[in-house]
């Protein structure tokens, strides 16, 4: 259990870096993932309603469950609980927990979709998005730079001074404050009406 404090902007990557370098601040590039996240709710929706989550990621070849709580917002800094662990692990068993499930959690995620179908969750948004992580020199953050499927670019920043820290590079009026579940959300129901 911990706790994601975190800012999301709208900003094309190539900017983005090139604002790092005009700061003079160095970065390296860590890793690169593809990462599908499954967000599941009941028909009422109200996980979704309460701004909560269940998300199941699918990221190189591991699977992950996450139950984030309702966010508290300051200033586009976007803080809540955060409870993620592997099929089958204790963390994913008290994430499941938190949305009132008492069972363990099942090292088959095909079990797990099984269960919760019965429980009346269902897989109700699915985002897809490429993800560089990136270190910036001298910075205790989590840099992401993701490509979102339909969405565009974007890039999270966490950490304790992330607000702080997209004041600096000027950018704060790019700040996103809806999530990307929630934006693809929109779409995907804008295109049925």
């Amino acid at each position: 259990m911990g706790l994601e404090i975190e800012v999301k902007v709208r900003i094309d990557h190539h900017t983005f870096l090139e604002l790092l370098k005009m700061k003079g601040l160095d970065y390296e590039t860590i890793n690169e993932e593809y990462q599908q996240d499954l967000y599941l709710d009941n028909d009422k929706c109200e996980l979704l309603i309460s701004d909560r989550v269940l998300r199941i990621r699918r990221v190189n070849g591991h699977t992950l469950i996450t139950y984030k709580s309702s966010r508290k917002e300051s200033e586009g800094e976007k803080v809540r609980e955060e409870i993620e662990g592997p099929l089958g692990s204790n963390s994913c068993t008290e994430a499941l927990s938190r949305i009132g499930f008492k069972f363990k959690c099942p090292n088959n995620e095909e079990e797990l979709l099984t269960k919760l179908k019965k429980r009346g969750f269902n897989v109700k948004n699915v985002v897809e998005k490429s993800r560089t992580n990136i270190r910036v020199k001298g910075l205790d953050l989590k840099i992401s730079l993701d490509k979102v499927s339909k969405l565009g670019e974007f890039v999270e920043i966490e950490g304790t001074k992330s607000l702080d820290f997209v004041k600096s590079l000027d950018i704060a009026c790019n700040i996103a404050i809806p999530s990307y579940a929630q934006l693809t959300h929109v779409l995907k129901h804008r295109a049925h009406t």
